[in-house]
C-alpha cells in the first residue's frame, strides 16, 4: 500500500473510531437516563409495598396477631429507600422543589411512632385509636411520597426527554460530518489512484494526456511557452535481467524520487510505463529545460543503486510552437529521445536545436 493511501486508510479507522465513540457516548447517556427513570419506578413499587404493609400489620396487630417479621420488612425497605434513593437524589433541583426529602422523614417518624403504638397495643387495647390514627397517617404519608416521586420523576423524564434529543441530534449531525469527511477523503484517494502509478505514485500516462492538451490549450490562449521532456532509462533491462524485478522496481522508485525532489514545484512529472518519464515544464524555454535536464543526467549518473552496476539516463526535450498539436510536441521530444540513444545514451537532446 502506497504512503498516501496508508495514511488515507488511518484517517478513516481515526473517523470510524470517533462516530464508534459517539455512537458509544450518546448510548451511554441514554442508558444512564433510563436507569435513572428505573430507579425512580422501583423507589415507587417499594413505596407502594409500604403502603400495603402497614395496612396489613395494623389489622394483623388490631387482630391480636405479631407482625414482627412484616415490620422488620418494612424496616428494611425504608432503609434502603433512605439509602439507596433519596441519598443519592437529594441535591436534585426536582427532589428539593416537590419536598420529597421532607415527606420521607415524616414517614419514618410516623412508623417509628405506629410501631411504639404496636407495642403500646399488646400491653393495652386502650392504644386501639392511636395505632389506628398512626396508621391513617403513615398511609397518607406513603401515598404523598408515592405521588411525590412520581411528580419528581416526570419532572426528570422532561429534562432528561430534551437532554436525550438534544444528544441524539448532536450524534446524527457529528455522524454526518464525519461519513462525509470519510466520503472525501476516499473519493480523493480514488481519485488520485485514477491518475497515478501505484509502483512510484508519480502522475500517469492518461493523466499525461490531460495535462499536456490542457498546457496546449493554455498555450494557444494566452502564448505561454512550455516544454515536453522525455527520459528513458539505459539498458533497464539489463537490470531486471541480472538483478530481478524487485531490484529493478526499486531502482524505478528511486529515480522517481531523484526527479520529483529536483523538479520544480510549476512542473508536472509522470511515469509513462516500463523505464520511461515524462516532464511537463510550464512556463518554460528549451534552453532552460536542457540545464534542467542536464542536472537530472549528472544526479542519475551518479546515483548509488547499491547495485554492481551504474546508471544512465537518456533525454528528450522539445519546446511548444504556434500552431502544434499535443501529437507534434510529443513526436519531435520522442524524435529528440531516439537521438540522443542513437548517439551513445547517456545525453540530452533538444529538439529544437540538435534536429
Amino acid at each position: 500500500m502506497s504512503l498516501p493511501n496508508m495514511r488515507a486508510s488511518s484517517q478513516i479507522i481515526l473517523l470510524l473510531s470517533l462516530i464508534l465513540v459517539g455512537i458509544l457516548g450518546g448510548a451511554y447517556v441514554n442508558i444512564d437516563k433510563l436507569n435513572a427513570l428505573e430507579h425512580d419506578a422501583n423507589a415507587i413499587n417499594k413505596l407502594g409495598v409500604i403502603r400495603g404493609s402497614i395496612q396489613l400489620i395494623t389489622k394483623h396487630e388490631l387482630n391480636g396477631q405479631e407482625s414482627q417479621e412484616d415490620i422488620q420488612n418494612v424496616d428494611n425497605i425504608l432503609e434502603e429507600i433512605k439509602e439507596g434513593y433519596f441519598k443519592q437524589e437529594a441535591q436534585h433541583p426536582y427532589f428539593t422543589k416537590y419536598s420529597i426529602s421532607e415527606v420521607a422523614l415524616s414517614l419514618e417518624a410516623k412508623w417509628q411512632a405506629l410501631k411504639l403504638a404496636y407495642e403500646e397495643h399488646r400491653q393495652d387495647n386502650k392504644a386501639v385509636p392511636r395505632v389506628i390514627e398512626l396508621s391513617d397517617q403513615c398511609w397518607d404519608l406513603a401515598y404523598d411520597l408515592v405521588f411525590q416521586v412520581q411528580k419528581f420523576s416526570e419532572g426528570k423524564l422532561d429534562s432528561y426527554r430534551n437532554i436525550i434529543v438534544l444528544s441524539s441530534l448532536i450524534i446524527c449531525l457529528f455522524m454526518c460530518l464525519v461519513i462525509a469527511i470519510v466520503y472525501r477523503i476516499v473519493h480523493n484517494v480514488l481519485e488520485r489512484d485514477v491518475i497515478t502509478d501505484p509502483l512510484t505514485g508519480l502522475y500517469n500516462r492518461s493523466h499525461f494526456n490531460k495535462v499536456l492538451a490542457e498546457q496546449l490549450a493554455l498555450f494557444n490562449r494566452y502564448q505561454t511557452t512550455f516544454t515536453l521532456t522525455l527520459i528513458d532509462i539505459d539498458h533497464f533491462k539489463k537490470i531486471n535481467d541480472e538483478f530481478g524485478h524487485p531490484e529493478g522496481d526499486r531502482v524505478l522508485c528511486d529515480v522517481a524520487n531523484l526527479l520529483t525532489k529536483n523538479t520544480r514545484d510549476a512542473d508536472f512529472l509522470f511515469r509513462l510505463g516500463g523505464e520511461e518519464f515524462a516532464i511537463i515544464s510550464p512556463h518554460a524555454s528549451s534552453q532552460q529545460t536542457f540545464h534542467q535536464a542536464e542536472k537530472y543526467r549528472h544526479l542519475i549518473e551518479s546515483f548509488d543503486l547499491k547495485l554492481k552496476t551504474s546508471l544512465t539516463i537518456s533525454v528528450g526535450i522539445a519546446q511548444s510552437f504556434k500552431g502544434c498539436t499535443v501529437e507534434e510536441i510529443y513526436k519531435n521530444t520522442d524524435i529528440a529521445l531516439y537521438r540522443a540513444k542513437s548517439l551513445g545514451r547517456n545525453t540530452t537532446i533538444d529538439f529544437d536545436t540538435y534536429i
